[in-house]
């Protein structure tokens, strides 16, 4: 079953939203229904939000496809919006059944750019019958530009704490992101 509908999270930054960038991931599916054997093209658009204020960077999109979907070799394509990502960074990953793309700079302006991602899937015999298959998408990004690893810090002895905003996938702190 493809019923996906466009979320944001709630995010604690908010607040700080007159300066902030923030990301919304939209996902569609051309079918309403995917059956074993059937395919489906999924689109992702990631635009800016109303309320954002300035360029995204480090934006990274995730897609792991589940059990039930399997993604149709060399569907991919990166290319229909406004914004591309980075060359060669949107890709399929099978090892981890992950589509994936990358923007260094996800630009506010022209006001409603979207980044695009089409592909397409194909239902297996893992749908159960009269069953669903929930497949959500990702966006994630840092408010600041380039590296951040190193604290920046005005007192002396340094603050070790000072890698605000820093965008590590792996870390769940000081990270923004939509589904």
């Amino acid at each position: 079953r493809s019923g996906v509908h466009p979320q944001e999270i709630w995010d604690p930054q908010r607040q700080l939203s007159g300066f902030l960038n923030m990301i919304l991931i939209e996902k569609t599916a051309n079918e309403p229904l995917i059956a074993k054997g059937y395919k489906a093209t999924f689109t992702l658009a990631i635009s800016h939000t109303p309320e954002s204020r300035t360029d995204a960077f480090d934006v990274l999109v995730t897609d792991v496809l589940p059990t039930g979907l399997n993604y149709v070799a060399g569907s991919i394509d990166c290319d229909d919006g406004e914004q591309d990502p980075d060359a060669g960074s949107c890709k399929y990953d099978e090892s981890t059944r992950t589509i994936q793309a990358t923007w260094s700079t996800f630009t506010l302006l022209p006001a409603n750019d979207q980044g695009i991602i089409k592909f397409d899937v194909i239902g297996t015999a893992s749908i159960p019958p009269n069953g669903s298959v929930t497949n959500v998408a990702n966006v994630e990004w840092s408010t600041l530009l380039g590296d951040r690893t190193t604290p920046d810090s005005c007192s002396d002895p340094a603050n070790p704490f000072a890698t605000e905003r820093y965008y590590d996938p792996g870390d769940p702190v000081n990270l923004y992101f939509s589904n």
